[in-house]
């Protein structure tokens, strides 16, 4: 469940999203907007990655792209999957490999490292008080 901040930074970045351009770069309009958002800096890395998922899926939902929303369902129990592996669950690997294979990657690790590496936009009130 997500708290509110969360919810406002997902209507955010849905309202960034183009649904006419491919997913990969929904996900990497979602992820802009919500690491330029000023409510963006509240969270951490997580909580941010987190709200662009969940922009683009609640996007994917409302305009009722049923295979984009299986994509990203897919993506993510393969992330959530990865994650329990290295805390030591167990996880059916060729399950996941068979996920895998009947879903096209989207590739939202990268895409979400391509954009973190960009560097925050300035402060625009630190712009306005320069002298």
């Amino acid at each position: 469940m997500m708290d509110n901040c969360t919810l406002i930074a997902v209507a955010a970045a849905m309202s960034a999203i183009d649904p006419a351009t491919p997913l990969e770069d929904q996900f990497r309009q979602a992820a802009r907007s919500v690491k330029d958002d000023w409510l963006g800096h509240t969270f951490d890395k997580d909580g941010r990655f987190a709200a662009a998922v969940g922009a683009v899926l609640a996007k994917a939902e409302e305009d009722g792209r049923a295979e984009d929303v299986e994509r990203i369902k897919a993506e993510v129990e393969l992330l959530t999957a990865i994650n329990a592996a290295f805390d030591g669950v167990h996880v059916d690997l060729t399950r996941m490999a068979d996920l895998a294979a009947a879903h096209k990657p989207i590739g939202m690790v990268g895409i979400w490292k391509e954009t973190e590496a960009v560097a925050m936009k300035p402060n625009v009130a630190a712009k306005e008080s320069k002298p």
